[in-house]
């Protein structure tokens, strides 16, 4: 599906501040998954945004530039609720005025940009971004001249001045892949302008019948897949920080998910399925992590979670029937995981090959690792550790009458 992308407001302060506060902005209809956008800019010598909220939610800087007396920025954040928010800036140092404008952007891969530049002119600043098929792109200008401007590449959505400053927006969803367009912002007059532009992608649908998924390469990422689908296939996932966020449901059938690489993670798997039938899920690396994965399942197959600092944290059920669960590795934890485990395999004595780690200061507790439908059954009662210890777990066997 399509990203959307929508102007909501803008409006200035030609007060002298260090931090500034817009109260109860519109930022569009609430959404799970909209992304704010704030374009910023300022008069100020020698200083920037150093940080932002919005509606009370850290946002983040996508792009920025400092010129002559002045600088334009564009932050983001994912904002869920409400239809009006406000937005904190604050700035590295003292500015002389400050304007914003807001979009709001559905649909998306999530708030992190797809592309991002900036361009400085004396009456035009001209720039190129890709824009992905489906995506949507947004850019925002500022001039020291009290003048109007014109926009190219991108649709306009507003132009105003400020105390002499000219500060102006635009904004577009396109269809098919932009390839490195030119987006330009002319002024009338002046001496010193920029712009700033980014692309977000849109949320991502992968179904593989009979085929594979490969996506392979430093620093490859997915965001916010909404479902992956291999039938008789491959789903894999591998390179150097690799990772995966915000995934609703991976389900393969007669196949095997494989996310393999440093620094791979799987973060935000909130929704709900991995499922392995019957095959197996494979995630594999050093600092290999999964992040609230709510539901884990492997019939006659497997599911393996391995790796220098392999973390599952907040895991609510893991099943493997009549499979195996392994999760191993140096320093391999489980923080407040509920683990059921049918008809798999787990060592009936000794140390079991995982450790509960804390994260200091607070503490973690395991609260329950207990097999359900089978007997024997293996448990592990409720342990307390400390902030700084990590201690090994024993299975203990126990019949049911």
């Amino acid at each position: 599906m399509a990203a959307t992308v929508q102007f909501t407001d803008n409006t200035a302060s030609t007060s002298d501040l260090t931090t500034y506060t817009f109260t109860d902005r519109a930022i569009g209809t609430a959404a799970a998954t909209r992304v704010v956008i704030v374009g910023v800019g300022f008069f100020a010598s020698g200083a920037s945004v150093a940080s932002m909220t919005i509606g009370g939610i850290s946002a983040a800087m996508q792009q920025a530039q400092v010129f002559t007396n002045g600088g334009d920025e564009i932050w983001t954040a994912v904002v869920p609720t409400g239809t009006t928010a406000t937005i904190v800036i604050t700035f590295s140092s003292g500015a002389n005025r400050c304007a914003i404008g807001v979009w709001s952007a559905y649909g998306t891969s999530g708030a992190t940009k797809y592309d991002g530049a900036n361009a400085t002119g004396t009456v035009s600043s001209t720039t190129a971004v890709d824009i992905p098929a489906g995506g949507v792109a947004v850019g925002f200008g500022y001039s020291n001249s009290n003048t109007t401007s014109t926009w190219s590449g991108l649709t306009e959505d507003f132009d105003t001045t400020a105390e002499s400053r000219n500060y102006t927006g635009a904004s577009d969803a396109f269809a098919t892949l932009q390839s490195g367009p030119t987006i330009s912002n002319t002024f009338a007059t002046g001496s010193n302008c920029g712009i700033s532009v980014i692309s977000l992608s849109p949320a991502i649908s992968i179904t593989v019948d009979a085929d594979s998924f490969a996506l392979t390469a430093a620093d490859t990422g997915l965001r916010v897949a909404r479902k992956i689908t291999a039938i008789a296939a491959d789903f894999e996932l591998t390179g150097t920080d690799a990772s995966l966020e915000r995934g609703l449901e991976i389900d393969v059938a007669s196949a095997s998910f494989i996310l393999t690489g440093a620094d791979v993670t799987l973060t935000y798997f909130s929704g709900l399925f991995i499922t392995a039938d019957p095959a197996s899920f494979s995630f594999t690396g050093d600092n290999a992590t999964l992040l609230i994965g709510r539901n884990i399942v492997a019939s006659t197959g497997a599911f393996s979670l391995s790796g220098t600092a392999a973390a599952l944290e907040y895991g609510r059920l893991l099943a493997a029937s009549p499979g195996a669960f392994m999760l191993t590795g140096s320093d391999a934890t489980i923080a407040k995981a509920v683990i059921r485990e049918s008809a798999a395999t787990l060592p009936v004595f000794g140390t079991w090959p995982v450790t509960v780690k804390t994260y200091a200061p607070t503490l973690k507790v395991l609260s329950e690792i207990a097999a359900l439908q089978a007997a024997p059954s293996f448990t592990i009662r409720p342990l307390k550790v400390a902030a700084s210890q990590s201690i090994p777990l024993r299975v203990r066997q126990r019949f049911s009458t």
